[in-house]
């Protein structure tokens, strides 16, 4: 078996194997090919919407649809972090 090392420095998590192995599972859930991304307000950041419940993923309500992109297009730090992506 291979193990493959993670990087979690900037992660928003804390230093515990339990942290570590709930990041590396968002990780592999991480959405792939297009989503519906949003703004809220006049906010000018992307946010990721999860259509099933109509909320964007940080869970701020009443997103704005603006297109279509990747989860690396979306800037907002708190939709990122759900996948252990939260910086870059």
């Amino acid at each position: 078996m291979t193990t493959t090392r993670i990087n979690h420095t900037g992660h928003n998590h804390p230093n515990t194997t339990a942290a570590r192995t709930a990041c590396r599972k968002a990780m592999k859930a991480a959405p792939t090919g297009d989503l519906q991304l949003a703004t809220i307000g006049n906010g000018m950041r992307l946010h990721y919407v999860d259509m099933a419940v109509m909320t964007t993923r940080c869970g701020k309500v009443q997103p704005v649809f603006t297109r279509m992109g990747t989860i690396a297009d979306v800037d907002c730090k708190g939709c990122r972090s759900k996948y252990g992506q939260a910086h870059g």
